[in-house]
């Protein structure tokens, strides 16, 4: 038996294995969607939000807090829409909502710094 075959069993009406051959992936048989592809270069961009949010002056760290959290809100959208898996949009249209309202705590509690 070859090394990608399963032995499924044997057919005793003609006496013969039953075995299933197993598909080697190849290069050409995966294939990126769009979607994820958009959704990786997006979360690419956080990076240097990120190191902004870090260590920029306290503004700027506000207004990276708020792009990241855009751009995560919509990787969470296009991931689902890139797997197939529609049930899982409910987590993105409820973090836009509560996104919102976090920015507004976020700068009331730096308010003394702006």
């Amino acid at each position: 038996m070859a090394p990608n075959t399963v032995a499924l069993g044997m057919d005793r009406e003609r006496d013969v294995m039953v075995v299933h051959h197993l598909g080697v992936a190849s290069a050409a048989s995966i294939s990126m969607n769009n979607f994820v592809a958009a959704a990786i270069g997006m979360l690419l961009g956080v990076i240097p939000l990120g190191i902004v949010a870090r260590r920029g002056p306290v503004m700027e760290a506000v207004v990276a807090h708020e792009a990241i959290s855009s751009i995560i809100v919509m990787v969470l959208v296009l991931l689902p829409q890139g797997f197939g898996r529609s049930a899982e949009f409910e987590l993105p249209v409820l973090l836009a909502v509560l996104l919102l309202g976090s920015g507004l705590v976020f700068v009331r509690s730096l308010k003394r710094w702006l």
